[in-house]
């Protein structure tokens, strides 16, 4: 959406290939009302969702025109099914996809997306792997760019706006990770995710004031 309103953009990914935990997602996205429960018949307002707080009422708000927005983007909307999943009551509210995990269909589709633009116009997007953002840089309250850490151990500055596209942190269950201070009570418990899921973005958030909300509702 960045490089559609005519931004140039940066994207700093610390594994080798871009994708992270969410390439594995099994269940799909929750999107109520959205053009394909309309398409089956199924009215849906979000009714259940709007008291779980400002997340989930900017999920009601803004997700079915994301989803679409996304999905027609990476051209996969044809791939595209209604579910029931748990956690929705009897209201089929859930995008998954025909074939293989919907994590990976539209992942990958991203990643394709992504690179086709990265190559075709290198002066709009660059993509930097095997890279960790290490420091948020500030001037006064304002974050103005970032520090990050290459493979080879360069350090670089990045300066411009920063958008923290990764949240994920069950990953990590040492004594000190973010789930174990927000959510102890979920380490006994098996994941699907990995070493990548580790709430190293939220760290860097938090050690410049961001705020958080909700890091103890871990499904």
């Amino acid at each position: 959406e960045l490089l559609e309103r005519g931004c140039n953009v940066t994207i700093v990914e610390k594994e080798s290939n871009l994708g992270g935990n969410s390439s594995k997602a099994t269940t799909g996205i929750a999107a109520p009302g959205s053009s394909i429960q309309k398409a089956a018949g199924v009215t849906d307002f979000g009714s259940d969702l709007t008291g779980e707080g400002g997340a989930a009422e900017a999920l009601v708000k803004n997700g079915p025109k994301d989803v679409e927005w996304l999905t027609t983007t990476l051209g996969v909307s044809s791939e595209l099914v209604l579910r029931l999943t748990p956690g929705h009551g009897n209201t089929p509210r859930t995008i998954g996809t025909k074939t293989h995990f919907p994590g990976a269909v539209i992942t990958y589709a991203a990643i394709h997306v992504l690179g086709q633009v990265a190559q075709g116009k290198p002066d709009r997007l660059q993509i930097i792997s095997s890279a960790r953002v290490t420091k948020l840089l500030t001037t006064g309250p304002k974050v103005i760019g970032v520090e990050l850490t290459r493979e080879s151990g360069a350090v670089e500055s990045l300066q411009g706006l920063v958008v923290i596209t990764a949240g994920g942190f069950a990953g990590a269950c040492g004594r000190g990770s973010v789930l174990a201070r927000h959510a102890p009570g979920m380490l006994k418990f098996p994941t699907t995710n990995d070493e990548r899921a580790n709430g190293d973005s939220i760290t860097l958030g938090q050690a410049v004031g961001a705020g958080t909300a909700n890091l103890d509702k871990v499904e």
